[in-house]
This record gives C-alpha cells, structure tokens and sequence, in this order.
C-alpha cells in the first residue's frame, strides 16, 4: 500500500495528463528536494501522446461548502463558461508561516511553478521522524530533512523558505493548494473537474471527506463542452 502519494496523484491535474501508469520499488514514493518539479521535469522529458478521444469534464450542481467545527472550510462553485478550474485558497499556521493566501487559474504555468514547493513541517516533528519515528509505522518512510522540507519554528523558518513574493515565503500556501488539494480534485474516477475552489485552513481529510461527500450527495454533473 502506497502513503504520500498525494504529491504524484495532484500531477493529473495540473499536467493534464489522463492516462499514466508509476511503479514504486518502495511502501512509500521519496519526497524531492523541489517538491514535485522533478517529476513534472521527468514528464517534460518523456512526453506526451494526444488521443482521440474528447475529455469528459465535471462540475457541481449548485453552490457546496463543507466545513469542520475548527473554522476550515472548502467551497465548491460551478463553472461558468468554458472549462477550467480557478483557486481561492488560505492558510493561517500558529509559526512564521502565519497567513498566506493565493488566488489563481489553474494553468500549467501556476501548476509548475508551485509544483516546487515543499511539505512544511516543525523543527520537533522533524528531529522526531529522523529518530523515535523510525520504529514508528506511519513515520518510519518520511524521510525528512532539512533540504525536502520547509522547517518553520514560531518565530522564523528554520531553513530557506522559497517561492517569495514581495519579500515575503509563499511556499507553504504554494504546496497546500497545488499539491494537497489537486491531489484529492484528482480523486475524481473519470474526467476532469471544473469549477472554483476556495479553501480555507482546510488539510487532506476535509479535502477526501468534501469528494466523498459530493459522490454521496450526488452533487457532481457532467459538462456538455
């Protein structure tokens, strides 16, 4: 069974690319120094084979948030014209990574830029996969340190942060959207989705809870393109 795959499963949607098929040699694919920009490079390289065959896109039906008692919440709006998919997405961490917020259409050129950016994690929860966690099933694999994470304490980044703008880290708010909530967009068992996403303070389990919920509710229709 494969963990940590969300950082593969998110090059579906920003790549466009449908039909893939990745084998691992280990239980858990290795986290990259630049996050996932080496295996979007790997897919430049080898390239790309267009089918004949037209893509089916899905939207929601109507307006859908799903939120959790500690404030975080995804919201789901229609698609309105041609395909595609725009993202409003906030972070607010207790560190120096405090606020941040992006907004942006998801083309490939906003997909490779973030596709750089790192997992974020404290200084403690490092020092503890690199030693205790070693023995510990669900940590044993992480393989952090201080070159493929973003080590944030509550007062400054531990380690060089990337992605600035205006003097400032974005690389944090960077990989939740790109990364974390493409991957669970991609969770969708055909086609691809299109719509605005607004996120806020949300993680991976409102983001697979929200997908199965609009399966279950039935919230999802297919668009005539």
């Amino acid at each position: 069974m494969f963990r940590m795959v969300e950082h593969i499963v998110a090059l579906r949607m920003g790549t466009e690319i449908d039909n893939l098929m990745i084998r691992c040699n280990s239980g858990d694919p290795p986290l990259f120094k630049r996050g996932s920009l080496d295996l979007v490079e790997a897919l430049e390289s080898a390239g790309t084979v267009e089918v004949d065959r037209p893509v089916q896109f899905w939207t929601v039906s109507e307006r859908v948030s799903v939120g959790l008692p500690n404030g975080s919440f995804l919201t789901f709006e229609p698609c309105e014209g041609a395909p595609r998919i725009t993202v409003d997405c906030a972070i607010d961490f207790p560190t120096a990574i405090g606020k941040q917020r992006i907004k942006f259409p998801l083309i490939y050129e906003h997909f490779r830029r973030g596709a750089e950016a790192r997992t974020n994690s404290s200084f403690a929860k490092m020092l503890y996969a690199k030693s205790i966690g070693r023995i510990v099933a669900d940590v044993r694999n992480l393989g952090y340190n201080m070159e493929n994470i973003l080590v944030a304490s509550k007062w400054g980044y531990v380690n060089e942060p990337k992605l600035m703008h205006d003097g400032k880290s974005l690389e944090a708010v960077w990989h939740r959207s790109v990364l974390d909530l493409l991957a669970a967009i991609a969770l969708l068992e055909e086609g691809r989705f299109a719509g605005h996403i607004t996120s806020y303070r949300a993680g991976h389990f409102l983001d697979c809870y929200a997908m199965r919920l609009l399966y279950k509710k039935g919230l999802l229709k297919p668009m005539v393109v």
